[in-house]
């Protein structure tokens, strides 16, 4: 029989997972940019990219990003001066899936990219990221297929399945 792990204390589940990253510690033009997207509407006023989408919805969001900062900045590639989103690039991405890729399945996987992807285009609404969008369309294939990911490189997924 199977021992099970007693030592369930928040302290333990926290050294064992990555760490995200709090929205105050986020590079201040990504905090600024997303609470500027989650700004509610007036009358007179249109509220943020954001502010349509339920509460749960945007916390999912921002979950999201909050994990890739967090990758970043473990991995030490998290500058603090860059545009909104600007951390968002394919090498940054593809590092994040294998570090994902070797804890969760493909379909946690895709879901990541896609919220990684409607994250950043709360925060720069205005700059189209087609490779985050190329990249979820072949991560789409993955998970219809039941395939695992094996590698990336930077026209999308090379190589899927075992």
């Amino acid at each position: 029989m199977k021992k099970r792990d007693t030592n369930t204390s928040p302290a333990s589940r926290a050294s064992t997972s990555p760490r995200s990253l709090p929205i105050h510690e986020w590079p201040d033009a990504d905090r600024r940019a997303w609470e500027d997207a989650c700004r509610p509407g007036t009358r007179l006023q249109p509220g943020g990219t954001a502010c349509y989408l339920a509460a749960v919805s945007r916390h999912d969001f921002a979950n999201r990003y909050r994990a890739v900062l967090g990758f970043l900045q473990r991995s030490g590639r998290l500058p603090q001066n860059l545009d909104a989103a600007a951390q968002v690039t394919l090498p940054n991405v593809e590092d994040y899936i294998a570090e994902l890729t070797a804890r969760v399945r493909s379909v946690t996987v895709y879901n990541c990219v896609y919220k990684l992807r409607r994250a950043a285009e709360l925060l720069a609404s205005d700059v189209l990221l087609q490779w985050v969008v190329d990249l979820d369309a072949v991560l789409d294939v993955v998970i219809r297929e039941g395939k695992p990911i094996v590698r990336t490189r930077a026209a999308g997924l090379d190589q899927v399945g075992s």
